[in-house]
C-alpha cells in the first residue's frame, strides 16, 4: 500500500488503480486540520501489504467547516457539541498504522513536516493511552502528540494529532 495521507481523494484513487488496487471504499471522517477531499488514512495502512482483490478503505476528511457545523457523528463522546475521546494505545505502530487506528475515532494524526511515511515506530503519546481528553468543540481542546523512535534511538520530535 502506498502512503496516501494528505493527498487528494482523486490522486489516491489514481495511485491505487495504478498499483492494481481497484476495489476502493470511501469513508468520511471528522477532521479539524485537513481540508475536505484529503486522505486521512487508509486500511490497509500505507506501507502494509495489500492482498490482490482486497477492498481498500480510504478515510477522507469532511473538512473543518463541516465538523464545526456538527457533521461529526456524536453517537459517543459528544456532550453539548464538545467531543471527548479515549486515547487508544498506538505504541509500537508505524505512523501510517496509527493514523488508521486514530481516524476510526475521529482523531487525526498530522504528518510531521509533511512526511506521510516517517520512519520508526511510535514510542509514546500525550495524552497517554486510555486517557479521556477533549478532542475538539471547545477552547479546552487539547492537541495530542506521539513520539517516534527512529533507527533504534528515541526521537524527541513530537507530531500532532487533531
Amino acid at each position: 500500500m502506498p502512503p496516501l495521507i494528505g493527498t487528494s481523494e482523486s490522486l489516491a484513487a489514481r495511485q491505487l488503480a495504478y498499483d492494481g488496487l481497484r476495489r476502493v471504499k470511501e469513508v468520511l471522517a471528522a477532521n479539524l486540520y485537513f481540508g475536505a477531499d484529503r486522505v486521512l488514512a487508509t486500511s490497509p495502512s500505507g506501507g502494509d501489504r495489500a492482498r490482490p482483490g482486497v477492498t481498500v478503505i480510504v478515510y477522507a476528511s469532511l473538512g473543518p467547516q463541516d465538523v464545526l457545523r456538527g457533521a461529526v457523528n456524536c453517537s459517543t463522546g459528544c456532550v453539548n457539541g464538545v467531543v471527548t475521546q479515549t486515547m487508544p494505545d498506538v505504541c509500537g505502530l508505524t505512523f501510517q498504522q496509527a493514523a488508521t487506528v486514530l481516524v476510526a475515532r475521529d482523531i487525526t494524526l498530522l504528518p510531521p513536516d509533511g512526511d506521510v511515511n516517517p520512519p520508526g515506530r511510535i514510542t509514546g503519546s500525550a495524552p497517554a493511552a486510555r486517557t479521556v481528553f477533549v478532542a475538539y468543540g471547545s477552547n479546552a481542546a487539547r492537541p495530542v502528540t506521539v513520539t517516534l523512535a527512529t533507527l533504534g534511538t528515541y526521537s524527541s520530535d513530537e507530531h500532532g494529532i487533531a
